[in-house]
């Protein structure tokens, strides 16, 4: 969907066929999809898989666990799912520290944050009033993930924004991703567009 600017529903749904010059570009890229059995994911797989992808190709890799709430024990194991978050959180930031890479887990937020998903009023400069730092904890079972990560992102909308026609096909929303915590730099608020299919840094003149 990226690399033909189409939404991937397109061809998810079969509305599209996906261009042949596509899957050839797609092949060299350096990716691997690792899918959960019907019984799930364990997290003891994140520490192997990330030293794998680390000695197959030599460089530090990015890892995205999609998502944090789907990831079962090992099957030896009996844990609700506050222990699972919690040992899976500090499984990857251990395969992060050894393997020098980036583990991104993806966590659904809690139903009893949902207002806060959506930013009210706008300083001057553009950026919502509310502190980004007000953010942390706003995650399922954050409480471990959230203290053992060394940064914290949270994608919100923008209550006020609407849809606007920034691209020839696609009507976009404007969203917010608060830099909820940072160990090595500053909290703040970063503006994205999304469009249904892909987020996009808005252009000078959309930011206006």
């Amino acid at each position: 969907g990226l690399v033909e600017k189409t939404r991937w529903s397109s061809f998810y749904y079969g509305k599209r066929q996906v261009n042949p010059m596509t899957y050839a570009r797609l092949r060299k890229l350096p990716i691997r999809l690792e899918m959960g059995k019907s019984f799930g994911w364990s997290y003891d797989r994140i520490g192997p898989v990330v030293a794998a992808m680390r000695k197959k190709h030599g460089k530090a890799p990015v890892v995205i666990l999609d998502f944090l709430q789907l990831v079962q024990s090992p099957e030896t194991e009996r844990e609700d799912l506050r222990e699972r978050i919690g040992k899976a959180s500090y499984a990857a930031r251990m395969a992060a520290k050894d393997h020098q890479a980036v583990v991104l887990l993806i966590s659904s937020v809690s139903r009893a944050h949902y207002q806060k998903m959506v930013t009210g009023g706008i300083h001057k400069d553009g950026t919502p009033k509310m502190p980004a730092g007000e953010l942390v904890g706003t995650g399922k079972e954050s409480g471990e993930t959230e203290f053992s990560a060394d940064a914290v992102l949270v994608l919100t909308s923008d209550a006020k924004a609407g849809r606007m026609q920034l691209e020839k096909n696609y009507k976009s929303s404007w969203v917010w991703v608060a830099i909820a915590k940072q160990r090595g730099g500053q909290k703040g608020w970063f503006p994205l567009t999304f469009n249904g299919g892909w987020f996009a840094e808005p252009t000078a003149e959309q930011r206006d």
